[in-house]
């Protein structure tokens, strides 16, 4: 029988918990910022009262419904980022997550997503945990490259945002697969799309 998902994960670097009330200021802070604003789907402007909504009716439902698991991820007690598990039906799940400018380029995103896809797969039975993020985002895509994911192509003017059609990069991670390091996951994203120089 699969574990509770933990509201609780704890890595080498990070604290992953449940966003509480209290963390709503530091929310509002970071999706205001212009790389947050520009490669995710958050509200625009962002405000207070988007910061409570998202905390009332899209955080603490999911956890009580089990359709959709958030949570802060935490350096030092300071709130730095945020990584999600949304629940689909038939064993699947995707993962998100958006990180606070300061903590960029040190690998602490891959290190909280990697913790979240593991209390995933143990947690929800899960076959397949999904990824996907707007053509271009090349730092979400090398986190998830890190994290053991396969690229699986483009689907063009596959996403919405703000109701604007935007080209989507698609990514997937199976129970079966090795996970972090994975030279053959690895192997299977190009280079425009990690930001590499093209050989």
């Amino acid at each position: 029988m699969a574990a509770p998902m933990p509201e609780t994960i704890t890595t080498a670097r990070l604290v992953l918990s449940r966003p509480s009330a209290a963390d709503l200021p530091r929310i509002t802070e970071c999706c205001r910022e212009a790389q947050v604003q520009e490669w995710t789907t958050v509200p625009s402007p962002y405000t207070a009262e988007s910061a409570a909504y998202f905390l009332g009716e899209v955080i603490d439902p999911g956890w009580a419904g089990g359709s959709a698991y958030t949570w802060a991820v935490r350096l030092a007690d300071r709130l730095i980022g945020m990584v999600g598990v949304d629940v689909e039906e038939a064993g699947g799940a995707e993962v998100g997550f958006w990180l606070a400018p300061e903590a960029r380029g040190r690998g602490l995103m891959t290190e909280a997503t990697t913790a979240a896809v593991h209390a995933a797969f143990e947690s929800l039975d899960l076959q397949r945990i999904s990824w996907s993020a707007f053509a271009g985002n090349v730092g979400s895509a090398r986190v998830a490259q890190a994290c053991g994911f396969r690229f699986e192509g483009v689907r063009a003017l596959g996403a919405v945002q703000r109701g604007v059609r935007r080209d989507e990069w698609l990514g997937g991670l199976t129970v079966g697969d090795s996970g972090v390091g994975d030279s053959g996951a690895a192997s299977s994203w190009p280079a425009h799309v990690v930001g590499a120089a093209e050989a």
